[in-house]
């Protein structure tokens, strides 16, 4: 999931998160502002996905990994999360 909602950041077509039109971190970004209670929700599994394998997070969890993984800069990418991004 994390790879995809940071396709956009990555190829730099997107500067953050907030504003992809095409990923739904973007959605489950503003799922949590208008519901604060959900960010504290663990992530429901797949289907097919083996559960017992699967770390628990909770969607507040997971958008600060892809908001902390969109920030890394690689060096074979062309795009990260700038600095002045909320």
């Amino acid at each position: 999931m994390t790879y995809d909602d940071l396709n956009p950041v990555r190829a730099n077509m997107d500067p953050g998160l907030n504003r992809s039109k095409h990923v739904t971190v973007r959605k489950r970004h503003r799922a949590v502002l208008k519901q604060p209670e959900i960010a504290n929700h663990l992530l429901v599994a797949m289907i097919g996905v083996n559960s017992l394998n699967m770390p628990l997070l909770t969607n507040a969890d997971y958008l600060q990994l892809v908001d902390y993984s969109g920030r890394l800069i690689h060096p074979g990418k062309r795009g990260a999360i700038k600095e002045t991004e909320a």
